[in-house]
């Protein structure tokens, strides 16, 4: 909001924040902090959706800025914020499932769990869901003997 305040007041010019536009009046620019606040209100209850489809579900539109609103070109990028919060979660997972998989082989003489299930709850407290699969899909998991690897695959995707 500072940085509206400091537009409206004249501290500093659109054009340092790289914005071509003329002057801004203080109710086009309480208007579109309104907007932007009114925007990060719906992003933080999207934001607690378990999954990426279900985020992206609650995620309220895009507003663009235009000649009548400049000032929603300083919004942040949400929808990208959003999406590397779950890029991480689904490495977290992966991680976690790598390992899980693993320790049960050094307990197995070497050999792969057949599944994901097989390593909850003695490995992991549950099968990790899959956050780009709506639904708590859990990841597809594929034991691939002949090279002793295995393969986790994003729900969505995987097939």
């Amino acid at each position: 909001m500072d940085t509206v305040q400091w537009l409206v007041e004249g501290r500093i010019k659109a054009e340092e924040l790289g914005m071509q536009m003329g002057a801004i009046d203080k109710e086009t620019a309480y208007g579109d902090a309104f907007r932007m606040f009114t925007m990060a209100t719906g992003v933080i209850g999207a934001a607690g959706a378990s999954d990426d489809p279900g985020c992206v579900a609650k995620l309220p539109a895009a507003v663009e800025p235009t000649r009548t609103h400049p000032m929603l070109a300083l919004m942040p990028r949400y929808d990208a914020a959003l999406a590397r919060h779950y890029e991480l979660v689904a490495w977290r997972h992966a991680v976690a499932t790598a390992l899980a998989a693993r320790w049960y082989a050094v307990e197995h003489g070497g050999k792969l769990p057949a599944s994901l299930e097989a390593l909850s709850p003695a490995y992991v407290s549950r099968v990790p869901a899959d956050p780009f699969a709506a639904g708590g899909k859990a990841v597809i998991y594929r034991n691939c003997d002949w090279t002793g690897g295995f393969a986790l695959m994003r729900g969505d995707v995987g097939g």
